[in-house]
């Protein structure tokens, strides 16, 4: 039986949770963010701090990267995820969450 996952509730800023890294056709940076100084306002031992997700439902927020404008040309947007110290709460430990996904992106 499918049981619910919990979350952070904040995802925010960009850079805490969240690592977005573009590779040109050569494979070499030409942008990425950078480790955000981050004081999370969230006890992360309560269960406030979280969020339930629902088999088949999701939970996100819109980050967005503010980047100079990128050649003409192929690109790989590479984004990470963890959930750093936020490993669950009194009941329900979750520990490390991770993820890893990229696509291929052309600027015209």
């Amino acid at each position: 039986m499918a049981t619910s996952i919990y979350v952070p509730r904040s995802l925010k800023p960009l850079g805490a949770f969240m690592q977005v890294k573009v590779r040109d056709s050569k494979g070499a940076i030409v942008y990425e963010t950078q480790l955000p100084k981050f004081a999370p306002k969230l006890e992360i031992s309560h269960k406030a701090s979280y969020v339930a997700i629902d088999p088949g439902y999701s939970y996100g927020v819109l980050l967005e990267c503010e980047t100079a404008q990128l050649p003409t040309g192929e690109y790989r947007v590479e984004v990470s995820y963890s959930n750093l110290q936020f490993r669950g709460f009194p009941g329900n430990f979750i520990g490390d969450q991770k993820c890893h996904s990229s696509i291929t992106v052309t600027v015209e």
